[in-house]
């Protein structure tokens, strides 16, 4: 399966270090005349911009469950899209001996989000004020149908790009490129927020511009500074 649009195509427009602010990585860093411009549509990630994550490890850490599925945890695989929902239930629950249904541990898996309101005002703002704006995450079927239940803002984005869907994973190349099809742009016409570095840094090595998210204050002031609507907080 592809990266999927769910809204309306893109309109034409004018044109990590530990400091605990959000950093804008190929950007502009002077006056915005002498800077790219204004993106044209928002690239946002899910986990820890959008919404806070207080549950299990990231699927690039060690589980405990590598070998004998190959040195990979199983957590990375079912996010690759490598294993189905189905299936990583099974070997998670062969592994560790766990007793539980499939919809209990669905529940019990995904329910690790809460809201980050002023993030997701921020999107919402952008959508009224005409820019695409676009979801890339790392992540899986069970996490992404249980936010698609709880928090209404996932149903509004203009397309998804995700990892399980592409078989690509931030920051390998394959998810950006997927992600410039998807939304019909390249280079410093996309914007993409991320709380990760290397994953901002692999959005600016491709042309676009980035922000490095390390809190909700500074990623609104990178994104005034480049000319785009922003809320207030």
């Amino acid at each position: 399966m592809v990266a999927r649009r769910v809204g309306p195509a893109p309109a034409e427009s004018p044109g990590d270090g530990g400091s605990g602010r959000s950093e804008r990585l190929g950007g502009v860093h002077g006056s915005l005349d002498a800077g790219p411009g204004r993106p044209k549509a928002v690239v946002f990630d899910l986990g820890k911009v959008l919404l806070e994550l207080f549950g299990h490890a990231p699927a690039g850490s060690a589980t405990g469950l590598l070998a004998p599925w190959g040195g990979v945890s199983l957590v990375e695989q079912l996010e690759r899209g490598q294993l189905s929902n189905r299936e990583f239930y099974e070997a998670v629950t062969e592994a560790s001996g766990l007793r539980v249904d499939f919809p209990t541990f669905a529940e019990l898996y995904a329910d690790i989000f809460a809201e980050e309101p002023a993030m997701i005002a921020q999107q919402q703002r952008l959508l009224r004020a005409g820019v695409p704006c676009f979801l890339m995450s790392n992540c899986s079927g069970l996490h992404i149908d249980d936010v698609r239940r709880r928090y209404p803002f996932f149903n509004s984005f203009s397309g998804l790009i995700l990892s399980y869907e592409v078989h690509s994973f931030k920051p390998d190349p394959e998810i950006y490129a997927a992600a410039e099809q998807l939304a019909q742009g390249s280079g410093p016409d996309l914007l993409f927020i991320d709380d990760r570095q290397e994953n901002a840094a692999a959005a600016a090595q491709r042309g676009w511009q980035a922000i490095h998210h390390k809190s909700p204050a500074e990623t609104l002031l990178q994104m005034r500074q480049l000319g785009l609507p922003s809320v207030d907080i």
